[in-house]
């Protein structure tokens, strides 16, 4: 299984005008990334790149699923990020449902989050994509497990 590395090459144009406005204006840092394997044998690798922010402001958490060689993304499915939810009240989650964005071989999600508090907060959540190869229709599911540090 190749697990791809974090690039975010040509996100900018999938996610929303706003997102992009809020990361340029306040300099939001995207930190740690994380590459997870759903299942071994299967073709697909998922990024994500946690987000921090000062206390306040909002940031993004990036999610990227990559489908391998021979695989192609399902484009008529509805590319989910749901249930997204924080174990604490220190990160407000903006939508608790986000869409992924097909992007080339690729899967992009945005989530919108607030650090309310100083420190580092959990989010988590439950990806459904799908991919097929020609001839076979695969429907998945994984879990989503990000975090956002709150600075003063």
């Amino acid at each position: 299984m190749h697990v791809q590395g974090a690039g975010f090459e040509g996100v900018a144009r999938d996610v929303s005008s706003l997102a992009v406005g809020l990361i340029a204006l306040m300099g939001i840092a995207l930190v740690a990334t994380s590459s997870v394997a759903v299942e071994p044998g299967y073709p697909v690798a998922i990024n994500i790149q946690n987000a921090s922010a000062k206390v306040g402001a909002k940031a993004v958490i990036m999610a990227k699923i990559t489908i391998g060689d021979g695989f192609r993304v399902t484009d008529s499915y509805g590319h989910r990020l749901s249930g997204l939810s924080a174990p604490d009240d220190g990160v407000e989650i903006e939508r608790r449902l986000v869409r992924g964005a097909v992007q080339d071989s690729s899967i992009v999600f945005a989530v919108v989050v607030t650090p309310k508090r100083a420190g580092t907060h959990s989010v988590s959540g439950l990806f459904r994509f799908s991919y097929h190869n020609g001839q076979e229709l695969d429907i998945r599911s994984a879990r989503f497990d990000a975090t956002v540090t709150g600075t003063e």
